[in-house]
């Protein structure tokens, strides 16, 4: 599949396409459903791309930052509410990228939750 989809990401095609590398960065939208299902994969997933999504619901949130992964990338997120910078506080990744936000766009709780990440954080350089 090539260039973004309008389609969701939902659990079905999560389901049937968890590996060890999961690039889902051509989906824009994620369901609650589908981040369940991927938080709940039994198998150690190295790095899960999910470049494409433009936004996302605390719920998946809560759910995507359950996963055992090394890598989560979230580099298409422009905004990332309190109740998610939350949720990826308490992340099982080694590394959680969020390349299109500065510290400067979140609000004095999320950063304060982002600081509480215990792996690797990355966030767009200031500029």
């Amino acid at each position: 599949m090539c260039g973004a989809s309008n389609l969701p990401l939902t659990k079905e095609y999560a389901h049937h396409h968890i590996r060890k590398v999961i690039n889902f960065s051509h989906f824009t939208l994620i369901t609650n459903d589908a981040a369940e299902i991927m938080a709940k994969s039994p198998r150690r997933i190295t790095v899960v791309k999910l470049d494409g999504l433009t936004e996302l619901s605390d719920a998946a949130a809560e759910s995507l930052s359950k996963m055992q992964c090394g890598w989560l990338s979230l580099n298409g997120l422009t905004r990332l509410s309190d109740a998610a910078a939350e949720s990826f506080s308490k992340a099982k990744c080694n590394m959680l990228t969020l390349e299109s936000i500065q510290i400067t766009q979140l609000s004095d709780a999320a950063e304060e939750s982002l600081r509480k990440f215990k792996g690797d954080l990355s966030l767009a350089p200031l500029g």
